[in-house]
Protein backbone atom coordinates (compact mmCIF):
# COMPACT_ATOMS: atom_id res chain seq x y z
CA UNK A 1 0.00 0.00 0.00
CA UNK A 2 2.84 2.20 0.77
CA UNK A 3 4.17 1.81 -1.98
CA UNK A 4 0.44 2.43 -4.63
CA UNK A 5 -0.28 5.26 -2.54
CA UNK A 6 1.73 7.69 -4.07
CA UNK A 7 0.41 7.09 -7.61
CA UNK A 8 -2.54 8.11 -6.61
CA UNK A 9 -1.73 12.13 -7.52
CA UNK A 10 0.05 10.77 -10.82
CA UNK A 11 -3.37 8.70 -11.92
CA UNK A 12 -5.43 12.04 -10.81
CA UNK A 13 -3.62 14.07 -13.11
CA UNK A 14 -4.14 11.46 -15.98
CA UNK A 15 -7.59 11.43 -15.76
CA UNK A 16 -8.30 14.89 -15.11
CA UNK A 17 -7.39 15.99 -18.58
CA UNK A 18 -9.91 13.98 -20.15
CA UNK A 19 -12.15 14.72 -17.92
CA UNK A 20 -11.94 18.50 -18.29
CA UNK A 21 -12.06 18.27 -21.91
CA UNK A 22 -15.93 16.07 -21.20
CA UNK A 23 -16.95 18.35 -18.74
CA UNK A 24 -16.41 21.52 -20.87
CA UNK A 25 -18.11 20.47 -23.60
CA UNK A 26 -21.03 19.61 -21.37
CA UNK A 27 -21.73 22.32 -18.62
CA UNK A 28 -18.29 24.47 -17.85
CA UNK A 29 -16.71 24.63 -14.96
CA UNK A 30 -18.98 23.38 -12.12
CA UNK A 31 -19.17 19.97 -13.91
CA UNK A 32 -15.70 19.86 -14.32
CA UNK A 33 -15.47 20.31 -10.56
CA UNK A 34 -18.19 17.83 -10.07
CA UNK A 35 -16.43 15.43 -11.81
CA UNK A 36 -13.38 15.34 -10.33
CA UNK A 37 -14.88 15.19 -6.70
CA UNK A 38 -16.53 12.19 -8.14
CA UNK A 39 -13.83 11.01 -9.30
CA UNK A 40 -11.42 11.50 -6.53
CA UNK A 41 -14.50 10.10 -4.08
CA UNK A 42 -14.39 6.64 -5.69
CA UNK A 43 -10.89 6.56 -5.76
CA UNK A 44 -10.43 6.73 -2.15
CA UNK A 45 -13.37 4.30 -1.54
CA UNK A 46 -12.07 2.04 -4.34
CA UNK A 47 -8.37 2.01 -2.13
CA UNK A 48 -10.44 1.91 0.72
CA UNK A 49 -12.02 -1.83 -0.39
CA UNK A 50 -8.86 -3.14 -1.68
CA UNK A 51 -6.94 -1.87 1.67
CA UNK A 52 -9.86 -4.05 3.47
CA UNK A 53 -10.03 -6.62 1.69
CA UNK A 54 -6.01 -6.88 1.50
CA UNK A 55 -6.14 -6.96 5.79
CA UNK A 56 -9.04 -9.52 6.13
CA UNK A 57 -7.58 -12.27 3.60
CA UNK A 58 -9.94 -12.21 1.00
CA UNK A 59 -7.40 -10.75 -1.67
CA UNK A 60 -3.47 -10.97 -2.21
CA UNK A 61 -2.10 -8.11 -0.85
CA UNK A 62 -0.51 -7.33 -3.95
CA UNK A 63 -3.57 -7.06 -5.32
CA UNK A 64 -5.35 -5.08 -2.69
CA UNK A 65 -2.57 -2.51 -2.70
CA UNK A 66 -2.39 -2.02 -6.37
CA UNK A 67 -6.61 -2.84 -7.38
CA UNK A 68 -7.51 0.97 -7.32
CA UNK A 69 -4.56 2.52 -9.13
CA UNK A 70 -5.14 -0.08 -11.74
CA UNK A 71 -8.67 0.03 -12.25
CA UNK A 72 -8.44 3.96 -12.43
CA UNK A 73 -5.50 3.63 -15.03
CA UNK A 74 -7.60 1.66 -17.24
CA UNK A 75 -10.46 3.90 -16.85
CA UNK A 76 -8.06 7.15 -17.47
CA UNK A 77 -6.82 4.34 -20.83
CA UNK A 78 -10.35 4.00 -22.01
CA UNK A 79 -11.40 8.20 -21.55
CA UNK A 80 -8.24 8.68 -23.91
CA UNK A 81 -9.14 6.00 -26.35
CA UNK A 82 -12.54 7.63 -26.97
CA UNK A 83 -11.72 11.30 -26.57
CA UNK A 84 -12.69 13.70 -29.51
Amino acid sequence: FKFSLPWASLIMAFLAFPLALIAQRKGGIAVSVLFSLVVGFAYWVVMALGVNLGHRGALPPIIAAWMAPIMFVLGGVWLFRYMD
